[in-house]
């Protein structure tokens, strides 16, 4: 499952907004993304879950969802945080789309 986010802001603008107004409670990393299609990413983290946040390119591009530069998928835990994090996002006025794509 996939969270897919369209925006103007930059990438890391997006990233601290999602951290400060949607994940409070989560630690958030700025990673090197040598493994994740070159650049960078960011690791949101808290308790057993990580949610990574990656631009929708390289190794990682989704063409179904070419539109949308940047989206969240779950790399440790359930999925569940995904449904939240989404309404949170929608709540902000961006556009946004959940996928069950793997």
């Amino acid at each position: 499952m996939k969270l897919f986010v369209k925006s103007e802001r930059t990438f890391n603008e997006l990233a601290a907004l999602v951290k400060q107004e949607c994940l409070p409670d989560y630690g958030m990393e700025l990673r090197d993304g040598l493994n994740l299609g070159g650049g960078e990413y960011f690791k949101f983290s808290h308790a057993q879950s990580e949610i990574l946040f990656v631009q929708n390119h390289s190794e990682v591009f989704v063409e179904s969802m070419k539109d949308f530069p940047f989206y969240f998928y779950i790399l440790k835990g359930s999925t569940a945080p995904l449904k939240p994090l989404h309404k949170s996002i929608s709540d902000l006025e961006f556009v946004c789309v959940l996928s069950a794509e793997d």
